[in-house]
């Protein structure tokens, strides 16, 4: 019998938060849907994660030789997927109970379905200044670890642009590009995700940054759109001109001391979130990281602006 929802994954080297996964879809409240997982050449346990649950979901796992990248991951899983409804989350994700059955009870036609997520309450003890989480309120950024599409759409803007090797900005991407498509979006505030929190770590921050390669190719794609993504149609976020500003004037300020004044409205922004994610004494040192990430991120968009030729920071 042909399932009502096919829930699509695409995973990489995450076995035990996967496993979390399945264990939260095998707790659904509602029967008659299948998981299709695509295992995007894993190096750890994923393999044997899947094979563990080959007999207690309707399950169907797909496997790369070669890492891909997530949007050519979720391509492949959605056009294997039977249902005319195809859900998607994350490996990092953990939905409950009722998220296939309200993600359902709000489908139609035409009609995305876009789930709120929240922080994960389990990992609230590994919330800090260098965490990293997600946290999804609105219908505005289609993001894949809670969202609902008629097969349809996907079937005609082509699913994901496989331009995206890593996980940012094709998820929006495919979304502004199926409302020009014609199809409508809904926020549906019931079909809860719980997202991981990843522990705070300044090198791990660090090293995210190169994923930002391609928000050129999205700013280029959809700068006339009026996509509330971007910040402008030059800086991706509000920090990088401030962060320019203030690496400037620190420079200069040997020579200079009033330059220093340059660094004041980015330890303003940044400053923000401090208290209750790090302890005072640390601030200096938690600003000077915060300080290196985001001029690391404005370096590899500047890199992702010659190879996408649109200027983005």
């Amino acid at each position: 019998m042909t399932p009502n929802v096919s829930v699509c994954v695409s995973t990489f080297n995450r076995a035990a938060s996967l496993d979390r996964l399945l264990t939260s879809l095998a707790a659904q409240d509602i029967s008659g849907f299948e998981v299709v997982v695509y295992d995007d050449a894993s190096s750890d346990e994923t393999p044997a994660v899947l094979a563990s649950w080959g007999n207690r979901l309707d399950l169907k796992v797909l496997r790369a030789q070669s890492n891909a990248g997530p949007a050519c991951g979720r391509n492949v899983a959605w056009r294997a997927a039977s249902a005319s409804l195809v859900l998607f989350t994350d490996d990092d994700c953990v939905p409950c109970p009722s998220w296939v059955r309200e993600h359902l009870a709000a489908h139609t036609p035409a009609g995305i379905t876009v789930g709120q997520t929240l922080p994960d309450p389990s990992d609230a003890h590994l919330d800090g200044p260098f965490s990293r989480t997600l946290t999804v309120q609105d219908a505005t950024a289609f993001q894949t670890c809670n969202i609902g599409y008629p097969r349809w759409v996907l079937e005609q803007v082509g699913g994901f642009d496989e331009r995206y090797r890593r996980a940012a900005g094709e998820d929006t991407d495919l979304g502004l590009r199926a409302l020009a498509a014609g199809a409508s979006a809904s926020y549906v505030e019931q079909a809860l995700v719980h997202h991981a929190v990843r522990p705070s770590s300044w090198w791990a921050a660090l090293r995210e940054t190169q994923k930002w390669v391609d928000v050129p190719l999205f700013a280029a794609t959809h700068s006339s759109d009026g996509s509330t993504v971007l910040y402008s149609h030059r800086w991706w976020r509000r920090s990088h001109p401030l962060a320019i500003a203030a690496s400037l004037g620190l420079l200069a300020a040997k020579r200079h001391p009033v330059t220093l004044v340059a660094v004041v409205p980015w330890v303003r922004f940044r400053a923000v979130d401090l208290p209750g994610r790090a302890r005072r004494r640390h601030w200096p040192l938690v600003l000077a990281g915060k300080l290196v990430v985001d001029l690391a991120e404005v370096a590899v968009l500047a890199r992702g602006s010659v190879r996408h030729r649109r200027l983005m920071l």
